[in-house]
């Protein structure tokens, strides 16, 4: 089953055109690069920084259609905010398996386009 809202999914493709896979390699690439960083802040307890970092992590999945990982990490950037660091490396640990899920989608998509 995806885990890509594919009805937009879609019409971001059509929409995009040839800056569809650079924008879908651009999100992966940053994305692998935050959950890096987040680990580092988990290791600090600075949920500050985890909370800005999922902020930006939330708003780029909503943009390549992964509507549920963006919720998700709605769910982890609010316990941030909250300053509620008591099972947020768990929460962040979820949010990046749910994460991985999705690249091998992207990724497929990347090396299979079809129209």
């Amino acid at each position: 089953m995806s885990k890509l809202d594919q009805e937009s999914f879609q019409a971001l493709k059509e929409i995009m055109e040839e800056e569809f896979v650079p924008l879908l390699e651009l999100y992966i690439k940053d994305s692998d690069a935050r959950f890096i960083e987040i680990q580092q802040h988990v290791a600090d307890a600075n949920c500050s920084e985890i909370r800005h970092i999922v902020h930006s992590f939330k708003g780029a999945s909503s943009n390549v259609c992964a509507v549920d990982l963006s919720r998700q990490a709605q769910i982890v950037e609010d316990s941030a905010k909250a300053n509620l660091f008591t099972g947020l490396p768990e929460a962040i640990n979820s949010l990046h398996l749910a994460y991985l899920d999705v690249r091998a989608e992207l990724l497929f998509e990347i090396e299979n386009p079809h129209p």
